[in-house]
């Protein structure tokens, strides 16, 4: 909780080698090397107590989250939703599913999560809308996609996801009078696959 993971991870490793299946302290584990960002060893362990105890709280999702970390996105996203159909205030559980889906291409289901996620929380609603506006891009409903960007371009607080409202406003413009091949093929290249927005962490939205 000091955020000193470099002493949790021995302390851990020692509680390890006494009880290595020991749910708790593998659950842990993968939570320290979560926020070690060493994802391949959260997941490793955090596999690990969900075979022996698929019920310690939070585990479902820090398993979830790791799936994510390393793009197992269809894994992800399959967990994430039944974390939000278990727990609907579970908000970033909403917001990471959508995420997950969006990434699996499927569009209006990730919509869905993303509108969710943006009616529950205010802190998330700007996120929200900027991928539910590239979600309706997606699925050809410019105007509904300028009308979540212009929101999320106006009200974002992070100025990095104002300058990527603004930019694929810009394009969605200029796509109004291009033939669509064309300018999906310019967006594709040039902006979806350089986004580099990333979902917000979790302690940022913990007391919501």
């Amino acid at each position: 909780d000091d955020g000193d993971y470099k002493e949790a991870e021995k302390n851990l490793k020692a509680a390890l080698t006494a009880v290595p299946d020991n749910a708790f302290y593998n659950h842990y584990m993968g939570k320290t090397y979560l926020k070690m960002e060493r994802y391949d060893e959260a997941l490793a362990h955090l596999k690990l107590a969900h075979d022996v105890n698929p019920d310690v709280p939070g585990l479902k999702y820090d398993l979830a989250l790791a799936l994510f970390k390393v793009q197992d996105y269809s894994k992800s996203a399959q967990l994430f939703e039944e974390i939000a159909q278990e727990d609907p205030s579970n908000i970033l559980a909403y917001y990471h599913a959508g995420i997950s889906l969006y990434k699996l291409e499927q569009y209006p289901k990730a919509l869905d999560y993303f509108l969710k996620a943006s009616e529950k929380s205010p802190s998330l609603k700007a996120n929200g809308y900027f991928y539910a506006g590239l979600c309706y891009h997606k699925m050809g409903n410019l105007d509904n996609a300028v009308n979540k960007l212009e929101y999320a371009r106006d009200n974002a607080e992070e100025e990095s996801l104002k300058q990527y409202a603004a930019e694929w406003l810009a394009a969605i413009e200029k796509q109004k009078g291009i033939k669509p091949y064309s300018v999906y093929a310019r967006l594709g290249y040039g902006y979806d696959s350089n986004i580099v927005l990333e979902p917000l962490d979790e302690d940022k939205f913990a007391d919501e």
